[in-house]
């Protein structure tokens, strides 16, 4: 009953409901904006393997545009970072993981099972099992399946 309510009393704005600012402000710099620009969205631990309670996750960074939020498809990197087959912090290399996002790429950052845990060459299959999972999961972070890298 409340959310009802509430649905009822917000108002649905639009852009002429703002008009365009006029006012001049003395050291204040106005950067205009198309909409095409590319921002990156950050998806956190997407899980793609669980090894008996080992859950393997992937740091998937998505570009996307304010114009084009769902309809623009990008190529697939993923990334597979050295660690000389040892625990990876696949948080370290993000921000420039992100540049990359931010050229039309959709990024995904892997972890894998490290040597000290899981014998060769179970991390290379970990490594593939990754990109089988990108390409299957691919379009839900606007990723296309032909443009794999």
């Amino acid at each position: 009953m409340f959310s009802l309510i509430l649905q009822s009393a917000i108002k649905k704005w639009s852009y002429p409901d703002f008009p365009e600012y006029q006012t001049d402000l003395p050291d204040v710099k106005c950067i205009d904006s198309t909409g095409d620009e590319v921002r990156v969205l950050y998806h956190p631990n997407v899980e793609y393997a669980d090894y008996g309670g080992q859950k393997l996750t992937l740091q998937v960074l998505e570009p996307s545009t304010r114009n084009h939020p769902d309809d623009l498809t990008y190529p697939i990197f993923v990334y597979v970072q050295g660690s000389a087959w040892m625990k990876q912090n696949v948080y370290r290399d993000l921000p420039q993981m992100a540049k990359i996002a931010a050229l039309g790429y959709v990024v995904a950052v892997v972890e894998y099972r490290g040597s000290d845990v899981a014998s060769f060459p179970k991390p290379i299959l970990d490594a593939q099992n990754a990109v089988r999972f990108m390409k299957l999961h691919g379009p839900e972070y606007q990723g296309t399946q032909s443009g794999l890298f």
